[in-house]
């Protein structure tokens, strides 16, 4: 399997009430490292299956090695995605996104 684009790994944290300004304000975000990953469309009867919604546009983002991290968001070319599903293998690691208009 081909390694060809880039993925930028983020987690996002929501907004919170900062006492000092009078607001609400989210934490700047945590950026952790551009890894290689292979970006591919999941077929809609695994989507039906996995996610009961075969409307739903479900990608899946296949990195080379294990990540642990706990990560939101996934930048690849340009695009946002939202992590829906983070599956860990032994060896491996699945993301099952989202774009996010």
């Amino acid at each position: 399997m081909r390694y060809e684009n880039r993925a930028t790994l983020v987690k996002e944290f929501a907004k919170e009430y900062n006492p000092d300004t009078g607001k609400s304000e989210a934490p700047a975000p945590i950026n952790y490292d551009t890894v290689p990953c292979n970006i591919s469309p999941l077929s809609a009867e695994r989507t039906a299956l996995d996610f009961g919604d075969v409307a739903r546009d479900i990608n899946i983002i296949r990195l080379n090695n294990r990540f642990d991290k706990d990560v939101t968001h996934a930048y690849v070319d340009g695009t946002k995605y939202l992590i829906v599903k983070h599956v860990k293998y032994r060896r491996d690691t699945s993301l099952f996104v989202e774009q996010v208009n």
